[in-house]
């Protein structure tokens, strides 16, 4: 992982003039979320946890790891809802 920090880090750098910093800290946060739940469960062997009953059974991770991803981008999203690009210009009375 270490020879992974230099890339990484070098792509940052890369991103934030194009995307801005929140929609990279967002991409990065989701990203690592994403590579960590893949490692330990397809890599390390790490087993899942079964929720219901029996016949009826499913898992909660993979929808609780959509929904972190999900609400870091929306965080990230949501100061960019009140740039001028969104908002509606101000008429001024004369």
């Amino acid at each position: 992982s270490a020879a992974a920090w230099v890339p990484a880090g070098l792509f940052a750098i890369a991103a934030v003039p194009r995307i801005g910093m929140a929609l990279t800290g967002s991409l990065a946060a989701g990203i690592s979320a994403l590579l960590t739940f893949l490692v330990f469960w397809l890599l390390l062997g790490e087993s899942m946890r079964v929720h219901g009953e029996p016949g009826h059974q499913f898992y909660l991770a993979p929808a609780y790891l959509v929904g972190i991803i999900g609400g870091v981008v929306g965080i990230a999203a949501v100061p960019r809802c009140g740039t001028s690009s969104y908002a509606q210009p101000s008429r001024s009375a004369k």
